[in-house]
């Protein structure tokens, strides 16, 4: 277990320093970082002092190695935007997106598992399509356009909910449902699927055959084994719902990492840019390999072809 833990967080190591090298080269994919920060009319002689200021003169490795080592010691820099610390501005706007995260993650869990337990149970009848047609919706609405639906009906209609989100109960409803759908569908999808191939499995005949209740199969022995290449793909989704985030942040004006992004983006602050990509990175990269150790210990076979290999 312990080698099976050192290689995943190890690739994930190399996946931070290849994440640093890209969020660093797209700085100047765009021209000339110390022309794009400085306004419009900033003069040649300022932007070169700028330039100085900031390093830009330097051969393009020489700044990456001090960017790599600020990285590497949590210093991103100041914001030339606001004349804050750049990590701190994003640090401060992480726990409320964690906080949506996790929320649209439950929402998730909570549709998709009853639904694709029934679909599984019911399948090919009209309850089984009508979850399909569902999932499909799901995956092919975007984040913009169901959280302007949400607003239209649950605030503007009905005024049961608030149109800014917050990190609180009330205020997390919508951006969660928002954020969660897509994350629903597919959920939804990959689970009952597995829970068909499962209940076809010759330890589900026996229980049956013993007398065990058709409920009670599904939730000792089918759902335990479909849910594990679920929890593979809850993994994936974090990025997915971290990512979407950006666009339900700014939907609902709330106040986490996204909607800094955006504004940060508008602004050409670039140290900040760069701060939230590599946080937002750190955070994927730090819950898959949890998710992969957590894997490892649901699934030893997992562990079994690491030391193989």
């Amino acid at each position: 277990m312990a080698l099976f833990i050192a290689g995943r967080t190890a690739q994930g190591a190399l996946v931070l320093l290849a994440v640093s090298v890209v969020v660093f080269l797209l700085s100047f994919l765009s021209g000339d970082p110390a022309a794009l920060m400085l306004p419009a009319e900033a003069t040649p002689a300022q932007i070169a002092e700028f330039r100085q200021e900031m390093g830009f003169d330097q051969p393009v490795f020489v700044q990456y190695w001090d960017f790599l080592v600020g990285a590497l010691t949590l210093d991103f820099g100041v914001s030339y935007f606001h004349g804050d610390d750049a990590l701190g501005m994003v640090l401060e706007r992480t726990i409320p997106t964690l906080q949506l995260t996790l929320a649209a993650m439950v929402v998730a869990l909570l549709i998709a598992i009853p639904l694709a337990t029934v679909a599984a149970l019911r399948r090919g009848s009209v309850i089984d399509r009508l979850v399909g047609a569902v999932a499909m919706l799901g995956q092919s609405l975007p984040h913009f356009f169901v959280g302007i639906v949400l607003l239209i009906v649950f605030t503007v209609r009905l005024g049961w909910l608030p149109a800014i989100g917050s990190p609180t109960a009330r205020g997390l409803v919508l951006p969660a449902l928002t954020l969660g759908l897509y994350a629903t569908a597919e959920t939804m999808r990959l689970l009952r699927s597995n829970l068909l191939e499962v209940l076809h499995e010759d330890y589900v005949r026996t229980a049956r055959a013993k007398g065990v209740s058709r409920a009670g199969v599904m939730v000792r022995h089918a759902m335990r084994n479909a849910v594990i290449p679920v929890i593979t793909v809850l993994s994936l989704q974090v990025g997915t719902l971290l990512g979407g985030a950006v666009i339900t942040e700014t939907v609902f004006s709330y106040p986490g990492m996204g909607l800094l992004a955006v504004q940060s983006i508008a602004n050409r602050d670039f140290l900040v840019i760069q701060a939230f990509v590599l946080i937002v990175a750190a955070i994927v990269v730090f819950l898959n390999v949890v998710l992969d150790i957590v894997y490892g210990l649901v699934d030893p076979r997992i562990r079994f072809e690491v030391r193989q290999s």
